[in-house]
């Protein structure tokens, strides 16, 4: 501390003491300081670059699916999740994967990414669309029934509840309990935001569920 009813001369002799006291400690907390920013600035710049690479990586993937490049995209879209795991373009790159798998008759490798989606990271959002079409792939392309049902055992679905709700039904349906298909569908019914679309195929599936009572 510098006492201020010294004179200059010894005002200045108390700042060069301190200095030499203290000068070690205050240039290692400005060169602390330096660091920070600038290993800030270093990390905002990787994950910066690290975002733009995967979104190229994916549009990679897209392109080769949407011209029918089956291999190509399972390649790509490999090297993306391995590469990226915990980006968000990581899981849209699997939902995309497992549309390639299906149109390729490859159920095993559909069910694969979105069990990888599930396991993952992804947002609440994301987690619904693929535990949906993994009870879909299931239940429409695997005639198993009873294992769709458990998937979406437990999940209310939030804005998803009538797609899990509708779901459900198909499921017991195809498990001939109609009682809990009707249920199901009516609970679809009463939960339906026009958000998503028409509901007149899931009323006439609960109508012709009425028609064969």
């Amino acid at each position: 501390m510098v006492d201020i009813h010294a004179t200059e001369e010894e005002q200045l002799n108390q700042i060069k003491t301190w200095f030499k006291e203290n000068g070690k400690y205050l240039v290692a907390g400005v060169l602390l300081g330096a660091g920070s920013i600038i290993g800030y600035r270093s990390w905002d710049s990787y994950q910066t670059e690290l975002s733009r690479s995967a979104s190229a990586a994916y549009e990679d993937v897209r392109d080769a699916a949407a011209a029918g490049n089956t291999e190509q995209a399972r390649e790509l879209g490999s090297e993306l999740i391995q590469e990226y795991p915990s980006s968000p373009y990581a899981t849209h790159t699997a939902l995309s994967l497992a549309v390639v798998a299906l149109d390729a008759g490859d159920t095993d490798e559909a069910v694969k990414q979105l069990a990888w989606v599930l396991d993952g990271d992804a947002r609440d959002s994301l987690k619904h669309v693929a535990r949906l079409r993994l009870a879909r792939v299931q239940l429409y392309s695997q005639n198993k029934a009873q294992v769709a049902i458990d998937t979406l055992e437990g999940h209310q679905g939030g804005e998803f509840a009538p797609l899990y709700d509708e779901l459900r039904g198909d499921a017991w349906l195809a498990l001939a309990d109609e009682v809990n298909a009707r249920a199901a569908y009516q609970a679809a019914i009463d939960s339906w935001d026009p958000d998503l679309g028409s509901a007149q195929l899931l009323q006439m599936k609960l109508d012709d569920l009425a028609v064969a009572e």
